[in-house]
């Protein structure tokens, strides 16, 4: 069920967060871009 991986998926960035949120805020600009790459194709 994808729905419960990426509910599973925000938890473990969710701890993340906690531990090393200059890591996480890497992350997510990196995935944003990655969107971004998508909607443009």
């Amino acid at each position: 069920d994808s729905l419960s991986d990426s509910r599973a998926y925000l938890h473990s960035q969710f701890f993340i967060l906690q531990e090393h949120p200059q890591s996480l805020l890497n992350l997510m600009k990196r995935k944003a871009k990655v969107k971004n790459s998508d909607t443009i194709r």
